[in-house]
């Protein structure tokens, strides 16, 4: 079930944080910048009342861009953050939903049906616009 998480509670901070730095004062900015700036979203995908999914997104219109995406670890590969992402821009009435990623995260994007196109990001390291 799609919930919208404001204020960002804590289930959904710790969700989001997985997609962050290790840097504990950058995810801190990160986390508050969900609570004051008011184009950024933070939804939830609950299973049994239990937050198993987080996404921030940066909302502008019609489109999108997702800035943090966090499952639970034994929540993975079950199609939760998919669902959670369709049922999103669904209730946003999207046109366009962004994302940028690495190789690790890559894949889910694919699985989800987005397009991907690789460019390289800081550093020669391989970057995705999905």
């Amino acid at each position: 079930m799609l919930v919208v998480c404001r204020p960002v509670n804590e289930d959904a901070a710790a969700l989001l944080t997985l997609a962050m730095w290790p840097d504990p004062a950058r995810t801190r900015a990160a986390l508050d910048r969900y609570a004051s700036d008011p184009e950024l979203q933070v939804w939830g995908w609950q299973v049994e009342r239990r937050t198993v999914c987080a996404a921030g997104l940066r909302v502008k219109g019609q489109s999108a861009e997702i800035l943090h995406i966090g499952t639970r670890a034994n929540s993975r590969q079950k199609g939760h953050a998919r669902n959670l992402l369709l049922a999103a821009a669904e209730r946003l009435n999207l046109s366009r939903l962004d994302a940028e990623t690495d190789d690790g995260a890559v894949e889910f994007y694919r699985r989800a049906g987005f397009g991907i196109r690789e460019t390289a990001g800081q550093g020669g390291t391989i970057r995705y616009h999905c």
